[in-house]
């Protein structure tokens, strides 16, 4: 079981301990732990046959007013019930936010996510497992800290309630955090969902769900609706590339994790994901993905800035369709030059010499008037300060465009591939490409999104 320290404010200490055998109640400065060895050394007459010398409370009828010397140091004070686990009463609100708590031999129970900022995050659960036994801790200033999954480890940090949603341990830093030792398993309750009314009691703890059935493709975030009920999220691991409506699970395992208003099952590896049978979706134009080679789709526009409104909602990029033929986009791979991608699952058919708009998010926040054919998702980040477009199947790369470099446009104007006659050769070359001079509908913006792009006149960004 775990024990744990719970320091209110700055001057009081509570200490968990445990009844003694006899079911009495010890409210001295006993922990009730040890053998008392005191060396009484009064004279009195007193003839009951009660042993006891301490100074506890304990109920013998006798009147004596021994004055034994006992010297022991035990300073806890013996609340006569035995503690269930320091989370346990963190998650039950026993221990009340703010408090600082220290949680000992507590087992990592999933990867540690590391923010861009120094921050880590992870969870941990008491060694059973079980309802209320699983926690979230963030380490803000950790940049040092190394953990794997399996740690038994020592931890201090602060009670929150996250966003009012998520309860949480912050951990000043690394430093705060102690391993004890490694190579720990980590317990796995299997839960019916169709028997959780609220999932509250098992947030934060590691459970496995059976018999699962992928009720829609992840979205722009990383995540998608199953036939439990509760849906799963790529927090730890990216199974975006993988999974897809209509496939089927043997089981999932997974950290019951709250964001965004809801409870997730975040998965930690390719590992958690249990018998995975694929539904082989049928392909509804000329091509798949899969079918085609190099150049058969070309980037050929870029928003990377948009002024309509923030980033994170409003990025883009167009897709011509080089071949004879239609094109199904759904399994389409967009990666940025740092390595993250996105999947394209909305199903878009973009015809023969046709253009196609896809965009980050998963439109709730999208502020343009015209419509994109699909969204890629927000692992993909065009950073301003320069960034590159793969468009990728999942055996090649289709398509690279040029490199953007730092604020070539400026704010608000999409970079394009200037030419009426498109290949996939003119895409990486920087020295075609230019800043667009059309104004987008109603807004400031400039862009030809879905459609043919004027020829490159001038170099530089255009006047609005």
């Amino acid at each position: 079981m775990t024990r744990f320290s719970l320091m209110m404010g700055l001057s009081s200490v509570l200490v968990l301990a445990c009844t003694d055998s006899s079911g009495k109640v010890d409210t001295g400065t006993d922990t009730g732990a040890e053998s008392d060895t005191d060396t009484d050394t009064d004279t009195d007459t007193d003839t009951d046959t009660d042993t006891d010398t301490d100074t506890d409370t304990d109920t013998d009828t006798d009147t004596d007013t021994d004055t034994d010397t006992d010297t022991d140091t035990d300073t806890a004070t013996d609340t006569g019930v035995e503690p269930s686990g320091a989370i346990v009463d963190i998650q039950t609100g026993v221990i009340p936010t703010d408090s600082v708590v220290t949680l000992e031999g507590v087992i990592v129970s999933t990867p540690v996510k590391e923010f861009s900022s120094s921050g880590r995050a992870f969870f941990v659960q008491e060694p059973g497992g079980g309802e209320w036994a699983g926690l979230f801790i963030y380490a803000s200033d950790s940049d040092t800290l190394t953990l794997a999954q399996g740690d038994m480890i020592d931890v201090t940090g602060t009670v929150v309630e996250y966003g009012g949603d998520l309860t949480e341990l912050q951990v000043e830093s690394g430093a705060d955090v102690t391993v004890v030792s490694s190579g720990h398993a980590v317990s796995t309750t299997s839960v019916d969902p169709s028997s959780v009314e609220d999932w509250e009691s098992w947030e934060s703890v590691l459970v496995s769900v059976g018999d699962v059935t992928i009720d829609s493709d992840p979205d722009g975030f990383g995540e998608c609706a199953t036939s439990t009920g509760i849906n799963i999220d790529d927090y730890f691991y990216d199974f975006t590339l993988t999974v897809g409506i209509m496939d089927t699970f043997d089981a999932v395992h997974g950290v019951v994790n709250f964001n965004y208003g809801s409870f997730k099952l975040i998965p930690r590896s390719v590992d958690d994901l249990v018998g995975h049978t694929e539904y082989i979706r049928p392909c509804t134009a000329d091509a798949c993905i899969d079918d085609l080679v190099e150049g058969d789709l070309v980037v050929t526009e870029i928003m990377y800035n948009p002024t309509v409104d923030d980033d994170a909602g409003n990025e883009w990029i167009e897709v011509y369709n080089a071949t004879s033929g239609s094109v199904d986009l759904y399994d389409l791979v967009v990666e940025d030059e740092g390595g993250h991608t996105g999947v394209i699952r909305s199903g878009a058919i973009v015809e023969a010499g046709g253009y196609a708009v896809l965009a980050i998010g998963d439109g709730e926040d999208w502020a343009y008037e015209f419509t994109p054919s699909g969204f890629y998702g927000s692992d993909v980040q065009l950073v301003n300060t320069g960034d590159q477009v793969h468009l990728k199947s999942s055996t090649l790369t289709i398509d690279s465009s040029a490199a953007y470099p730092e604020d070539v446009t400026g704010a608000g104007v999409a970079w394009q591939l200037g030419s009426p006659s498109i290949d996939g050769d003119m895409s990486s070359d920087a020295s075609m490409w230019c800043a667009a001079t059309d104004i987008i509908g109603a807004t400031t913006d400039m862009g030809t999104p879905a459609a043919a792009n004027g020829a490159c006149v001038s170099d530089g960004p255009p006047s609005k």
